[in-house]
Order: structure tokens, then C-alpha cells, then sequence
């Protein structure tokens, strides 16, 4: 018996990485803080940095919770992980680097009620959607229904993506209720 690292759910996950990691990648690079003092191959490389640092501990979090371990699941959860960074480390690293006021700053749940820039919308709750997607992407893996959806990390994944999909959709809805706030302040 051969081991095979790539299989069907696997291929479908990974031509997203390599056509989704440059563009976040070059979209929050452009989005850095203080432009003048930090370019834009600076925050890329910050960018690539925090891709496979994310995907670490992205990799180690899942396992923790009980993510399967062994050489088969190798593959998947690599894939998982690189994406989850993709959506919760990339952004951060690229916009605020080694900030750890910054970092502490947007990750955290008060974000919601004092920023007054855009992309801290942007960067926190589309992270906050995917982590929770892929908690409660991960409740039907355990249930004895024997579908292949169930497998490790199907439904972790779609659960991140629809999450990350949904924090997309909240933080628009954050930063046009900031504008209009801004607006009814000013007049």
C-alpha cells in the first residue's frame, strides 16, 4: 500500500493557496501601516513570513483540539493550516508587522466598538469568521453518518470559508456604519 499525500479533497484545496497566497499577499501589503517607512517588498516579505509561521501554529491549534495525526492526514492538514493563515496571520503581518500593540489591538474583541480605521475591520473580522467557521465546521466530523464530507478537513474548511466569507460581509457592514457615524458626528 502506497502513501499517497495528495488526494481528491486535497487537490481541491490546494490551487486555491497558490492563486489566493500573492493576492492577499499584495492586497494587505498595499494596505501597510506608516508607507513611508515600511515598502511595499517589505511588507510581502512580511507577508511570506507570517505564511508559514501561521500555518504553524494554525497546524499545532488544530491538533491540539484533536485535528488527526499521522502521515496520512499530513497533506490535509497542512493545506487547512496554510489556509487558515491565509485568512487570520497574512493580513496582520503584511498591514502591522511586528506590532504587538497592533496585533493585540485588532485581534482582540474590542476592536469592534473603538477602531476608526477601515482595515482594522478588514483584518479582524473576517479572522474572527474563519476561526469561528472552522469551530463549528468541525461539529459533524464526529457524528457516525459516514459521509466523505465528515472526513478531516472538509468540513473544517468550508466551515472557515464561509465563515471568512461572513466576516467579509461584517466588516463592510462595520465600516459603512463607521462612515456614517463619522458623517452624523460631523454635521
Amino acid at each position: 500500500m502506497a502513501l499517497c499525500f495528495v488526494n481528491e479533497e486535497n487537490q481541491k484545496i490546494a490551487p486555491s493557496q497558490v492563486f489566493k497566497a500573492p493576492l492577499v499577499i499584495a492586497a494587505f501589503s498595499l494596505l501597510r501601516r506608516n508607507p513611508k517607512h515600511c515598502s511595499f517588498l517589505k511588507a510581502a516579505a512580511r507577508g511570506l513570513l507570517g505564511l508559514p509561521i501561521g500555518a504553524f501554529l494554525n497546524a499545532f491549534g488544530a491538533i491540539v483540539l484533536g485535528a488527526p495525526i499521522g502521515i496520512k492526514y499530513w497533506a490535509a492538514t497542512t493545506y487547512w493550516s496554510l489556509l487558515m493563515s491565509l485568512f487570520t496571520i497574512v493580513p496582520a503581518a503584511c498591514v502591522f508587522g511586528a506590532s504587538k500593540v497592533n496585533w493585540q489591538a485588532v485581534l482582540s474583541h474590542s476592536i469592534y466598538c473603538g477602531s476608526t480605521d477601515a482595515v482594522d475591520y478588514m483584518i479582524s473580522a473576517p479572522a474572527h469568521g474563519a476561526v469561528i467557521g472552522a469551530w463549528l465546521g468541525a461539529w459533524p466530523m464526529p457524528l457516525d453518518w459516514e459521509r466523505t464530507w465528515q472526513e478531516w478537513p472538509i468540513s473544517v474548511t468550508y466551515g472557515s470559508v464561509a465563515g471568512h466569507l461572513i466576516g467579509m460581509a461584517i466588516s463592510l457592514a462595520l465600516i459603512v456604519a463607521h462612515k456614517r457615524r463619522g458623517r452624523a458626528k460631523a454635521d
